[in-house]
């Protein structure tokens, strides 16, 4: 069995540390954790620009046709890197079931604009009252 990346996902890898290496340092890091919300959106815009947030959505929704080992090349380089911005809740869950149960409109209304990097989303699974009792739900 052979666990190497190919091109695509080697040229992925590289080019998240590029930018960890030479964009987000440990200071910069510790500023955007330390703003409100937590991140910076500029470097979302720029996850955007370089097509990160497109990684796991197909070309018909205006992805790259990414799979789970793309998806992982991402969050291994970005937790290598300790990336605070919200790729996993916002590229991946809510993005994630955009991507599968989204109709047409629903994808054009959210999801381009989730890859665009101009929509943040997340995925709502429990309410305040269910936290043992998941079954539990009001709305």
């Amino acid at each position: 069995m052979d666990f190497s990346l190919n091109e695509v996902q080697e040229m992925l890898a590289d080019s998240i540390d590029k930018f960890i290496d030479n964009e987000y340092d440990f200071d910069k890091r510790q500023a955007y954790a330390a703003s409100e919300p937590g991140y910076s959106a500029d470097v979302w815009a720029k996850f955007a620009e370089l097509g990160w947030t497109a990684v796991p959505f197909s070309e018909a929704d205006g992805g790259f046709d990414g799979g789970p080992i793309d998806i992982m090349v991402v969050m291994q380089r970005f937790g290598r890197g300790l990336v605070v911005e919200p790729y996993l809740a916002n590229v991946v869950l809510a993005g994630g079931i955009l991507k599968r149960t989204g109709n047409a409109e629903q994808k054009t209304r959210w999801l381009q604009p989730l890859i665009a990097g101009e929509l943040q989303a997340t995925l709502a699974f429990t309410e305040p009252q269910s936290r043992y009792e998941l079954a539990n739900i009001e709305t």
